[in-house]
């Protein structure tokens, strides 16, 4: 669900600016950024609505895009409402939070249902989700008046939130941070300090999921140099606030904006973070792919599941399948499942979860390319019986190569999860190409009060 290496390339590209310039907002993006036209020129300013007028810095040049930060809203959207958080303003994660939420899910719907039109396809209503959803969260430290912030950069201004909790995080973000906190206060380890490169202490990434009555937390602490202070001192404060606790350390030396891009180093507690899903038990190392909203990703799946029993479907191809939990959830309902997974940790991931299960024989994972390993698969002729694919693929989408692949094996349905209705549209273009009519389209929030909206698109051969 991401594609970071081409946003990157995009973002060192960029130009910076120190215009100022005065917009009136006209519409929304794809990106549901306020979008204003001026000479000619596009702007784009996050956090904006449609009919307000707004002073803004232009920060960095996209192409023709300019993208900016706003300074001043001169004229208010009677839409707009005063954000419940109190780091609305400056945390730059929740870009949504000026609007109702029931209109936020409409603005998402709008948008799906605006890229899916040419498809004659209806989008359902979209699917919301409850506060606290999130199981994990990327913390960033900081260091300002002689203290060290925790908390989340914002990405506008360039500077760290200090928090002490955040509404889309259940309690456990505040037993962490405050760990965190106690941490710092006794040790004082020395906070990475981006513009002059001095210092270590960088981020703090952590998951929390519970079995049963159980709590876990695995926290890996990313830092430029291995050595850390008081690691046995957090690891004991975490643990009066948490069953199990996992301690791990990311070196990461990277002058870039990347967070676990160094190696992973065991510090104390269990190796793993266990949790389950749809009747799946698994077990996450640091850098494992799961799902951060789990109970609406429950749902989809229980969607997917009826889709692929309705249609009767012998095998199933799990593409872009991850640590494998989808593939055993199809498993668990008796097909035969080929999972494809482009990360090597990943497949091993998957061997172990399908083990612990008692899944391997239903399930061949295959560790590739999803489109090479296809154009494989489908001139060998091991795959029989009535087949259905189900894809979850990066921001990025499928690409040609994949859609011709899945389209050559003639497979009557094709179940597609989206984070990006604009990727999503290219590839159903040339699904219809192929063949295919998209049939139905859901859209979750997944990652409510975000800009970012999931879709699960059912597609049938054409007859």
């Amino acid at each position: 669900m991401q594609n970071d290496t081409k946003r990157r390339a995009t973002s060192s590209a960029a130009k910076r600016s120190e215009e100022r310039i005065t917009l009136q907002i006209e519409r929304l993006d794809d990106e549901l950024r306020g979008t204003s036209y001026v000479g000619g020129k596009r702007y784009v300013a996050e956090g904006t609505l449609p009919g307000e007028e707004v002073r803004c810095k232009v920060e960095k040049t996209e192409g023709n895009v300019h993208v900016c930060s706003v300074e001043k809203i001169c004229k208010r959207s009677e839409r707009r409402i005063t954000a419940v958080c109190p780091y609305a303003e400056n945390c730059g994660g929740c870009a949504l939070q000026m609007l109702p939420y029931a209109e936020q899910l409409a603005i998402k719907q709008a948008l799906v249902q605006r890229k899916l039109a040419p498809f004659g396809v209806k989008t359902e209503e979209v699917v919301p989700t409850e506060l606290a959803y999130r199981n994990k969260v990327h913390l960033v430290f900081g260091f300002a008046d002689g203290k060290t912030q925790i908390g989340f950069f914002d990405s506008r201004t360039h500077k760290v939130t200090d928090i002490a909790a955040c509404m889309l995080h259940q309690p456990w973000l505040e037993k962490l941070i405050s760990a965190l906190r106690a941490w710092q206060a006794r040790y004082k380890n020395r906070v990475f300090i981006p513009y002059s490169g001095q210092g270590s202490l960088r981020f703090a990434v952590a998951r929390s999921l519970k079995t049963e009555d159980r709590s876990g937390i695995m926290l890996t602490l990313v830092s430029t140099e291995e050595k850390l202070k008081g690691v046995d001192f957090l690891y004991a404060e975490l643990k009066k606030s948490f069953d199990s606790v996992s301690l791990w350390q990311n070196v990461n030396a990277q002058k870039t904006n990347e967070v676990l891009a160094g190696e992973f180093r065991f510090l104390l507690g269990e190796k793993r973070l266990k949790g389950s899903l749809c009747g799946v038990r698994f077990s996450l190392s640091p850098d494992s792919f799961f799902q951060v909203n789990e109970k609406l990703a429950e749902r989809i799946y229980q969607r997917v599941f009826a889709e692929i029993e309705r249609v009767g479907a012998d095998t199933v191809i799990d593409a872009y399948s991850g640590i494998g939990i989808t593939s055993a959830m199809f498993a668990r309902q008796g097909k035969r499942v080929i999972s494809i997974e482009i990360e090597p940790s990943a497949v091993e991931d998957e061997k172990r979860l399908l083990r612990e299960n008692g899944l391997s024989h239903l399930v061949e994972p295959i560790c590739g390319d999803v489109g090479k390993t296809l154009s494989v698969l489908r001139k060998s002729g091991r795959i029989a019986g009535k087949t259905a694919f189900f894809v979850d693929p990066p921001r990025a989408g499928l690409g040609r190569e994949a859609v011709f692949n899945i389209a050559a094996f003639g497979a009557e349905t094709v179940i597609y999860l989206s984070c990006n209705p604009v990727t999503l549209a290219d590839d159903l273009r040339i699904f219809e190409k192929q063949g295919y009519k998209t049939v139905t389209a859901v859209p979750y929030d997944l990652f409510g009060y975000t800009r970012h909206v999931e879709t699960l698109c059912l597609l049938s051969k054409k007859d």
